[in-house]
Order: C-alpha cells, then sequence, then structure tokens
C-alpha cells in the first residue's frame, strides 16, 4: 500500500509539473503574441502619423492658394468697380469710400456686404468649376485606364468580322417589307 501511495504521489507531482510548466510555455507564447501585436500598432501609428502630416500640408496648400486666390479677386474686383465707378470729372483719390458700384448711394456697411456676398458667390461659383473639372479628369483618367481593355476588345470583334472592301463587294442585302417597318413606330428610321 505505501508502494502504491508513493506511485500515486509521484504522479500527481509529475502532473503538477507538467501543467505549470505548460502554464509557463503559454505565458511565454502569449507575451511573444503581445509583444508583435504592439509592435504592429505601433508599425501602424507611425503611417498614419506620416499620412495625417502629408494630408495637413497638403490642405494648407490647398487653403494658401484658395487665399490668395481670392485675395487676388477680392483687388481685381476693387480696381474693376472704382474704375466704373469714378466719374469723368472725379479723381479715383475721391471715390475711395465708394468700395462697389451700387446705383443710388447707400451705407459703408451696405456696401461691403454687397460686396462679401458677390465675393462668396464667385468664389462658390469657382469650387463648383474646379469640382466639375476634377470630376472630368477622374472620368478622364478611368477612360484612359479602361482603353486598353476596349481596344483589345475593338480588336476581337473586328477579328471575327468580314473586313469592310468584302462586305461592299456584297452589295446590300435584301429585307423584307415587314422588317423595313420594324422600328418606325418608335421614331427610329433605318437605312438599308
Amino acid at each position: 500500500m505505501t508502494g502504491e501511495g508513493r506511485a500515486v504521489d509521484q504522479e500527481l507531482e509529475d502532473f503538477k509539473t507538467r501543467i505549470t510548466l505548460r502554464r509557463l510555455w503559454r505565458g511565454r507564447q502569449d507575451r511573444e503574441k503581445l509583444e508583435h501585436l504592439r509592435r504592429d500598432l505601433n508599425m501602424q501609428k507611425d503611417r498614419m502619423l506620416v499620412q495625417r502630416r502629408k494630408m495637413a500640408a497638403a490642405h494648407q496648400v490647398q487653403r494658401d492658394d484658395l487665399t490668395q486666390q481670392h485675395h487676388d479677386r477680392v483687388a481685381r474686383l476693387e480696381t474693376t468697380v472704382r474704375l466704373e465707378r469714378v466719374p469723368a470729372g472725379r479723381s479715383p483719390e475721391q471715390e475711395t469710400h465708394r468700395l462697389i458700384s451700387t446705383g443710388p448711394r447707400v451705407s459703408l456697411e451696405t456696401a461691403k456686404k454687397r460686396r462679401d456676398k458677390a465675393i462668396r458667390k464667385r468664389a462658390y461659383e469657382l469650387k463648383e468649376a474646379e469640382e466639375a473639372r476634377q470630376a472630368a479628369l477622374a472620368r478622364q483618367r478611368e477612360l484612359d485606364r479602361l482603353r486598353p481593355e476596349a481596344m483589345a476588345r475593338l480588336d476581337e470583334i473586328r477579328a471575327q468580322q468580314p473586313d469592310a472592301p468584302q462586305r461592299q463587294s456584297e452589295g446590300p442585302q435584301e429585307t423584307s417589307g415587314r422588317d423595313k417597318d420594324k422600328g418606325k413606330d418608335k421614331g427610329f428610321e433605318f437605312e438599308p
């Protein structure tokens, strides 16, 4: 009985040792996996930071461009308005208080509001035109991207059809009167 008891105790000790080793091994694997994930996360954060900096720089360049365009438009508008408003008998210096042509005399605040409204309207129109231009460029890029595929398909179609001179030598094909009238009720006209 004592020998069997010792054997059972030894087996239990071996079992506890194996469980402990298994826990240590799994803990090490988990730590390595965690380190790997942390490294990946840090790399992703670095990439995102670089992209954010690039986007911020591009945004600032666009903002500066728009600001410069706005200032240029305002300067042109003020110059044009001053030249339009100055009567023959007055000098430009006498008309500096009038910012835009408003018809009958109005307050300076009203003139400024009208000028600002005209500038905002023009900026919106320019923005819309730029968006339309960008959309057209995007469509053109898409068409350019699809062009090789379309050209290959066109070559396939041409290879399957007889040549044009051969079609002319065959002459026009006769159609029945019933087929000639097809589609006329829909507003289409077909030439034989």
